[in-house]
């Protein structure tokens, strides 16, 4: 519905704004803070900053405002949770898939969409 008698015409993106720039993701302290806690009550095998460093190149560096571009850069809560959930029920094991199934991208689909 996007007539000028539906409402929707009305609503403004705020998705890319500055101010709500970091309530899009999870940043580098909540992770570590995350992993922290599991730690003591789950098996780890690695360490907090062994998990960080094999984390951080699959999910960090996410920006959705422009204006924030090199100085807030946020995890991907999806699959920083993803992750987690993995790695504990794995029993301290590192998922072998880094990135979800349901995230990944369906390329036979896009190729349809572009023929």
């Amino acid at each position: 519905m996007d007539d000028l008698t539906s409402g929707f015409n009305i609503g403004t993106n705020y998705s890319l704004s500055p101010e709500f720039n970091e309530m899009t993701g999870f940043n580098g302290e909540e992770v570590r803070a995350m992993l922290d806690y599991y730690a003591t009550t789950c098996q780890f095998h690695h360490s907090t900053d062994e998990l960080i460093e094999a984390m951080k190149p699959w999910y960090d560096n996410y920006c959705f405002a422009e204006q924030s571009y090199g100085s807030t850069t946020m995890y991907n809560s999806n699959m920083v949770l993803y992750f987690v959930d993995n790695y504990i029920r794995n029993g301290g094991y590192m998922p072998r898939n880094m990135v979800e199934e349901n995230i990944r991208v369906d390329y036979n689909k896009l190729r349809m969409l572009i023929r």
